[in-house]
């Protein structure tokens, strides 16, 4: 989406871990590291929530891509 677009990343660990990732989505890539576990996402894009959930269970590749009427998780 050409929108506006935010996301925030809520991840627990198999250790038990809690960890936040956050950050504005620009119109390009974005890359970053995360820690295996349970997710929770919260997407805002152009005005519009979006939540769902995903897991990784080990280092991986993952495409997250933010519409404006879905997200999509590709792993």
């Amino acid at each position: 989406s050409k929108a506006e677009a935010y996301i925030s990343l809520h991840c627990t660990t198999k250790e038990g871990y809690v960890t936040v990732i956050e950050y504005p989505v620009g119109g390009s890539t974005i890359s970053t590291g995360a820690p295996a576990g349970y997710y929770v996402y919260v997407a805002w894009v152009g005005g519009k929530k979006f939540t769902g959930s995903f897991k990784l269970v080990k280092s991986q590749d993952l495409t997250i891509r933010m519409y404006k009427d879905h997200v999509e998780i590709k792993q």
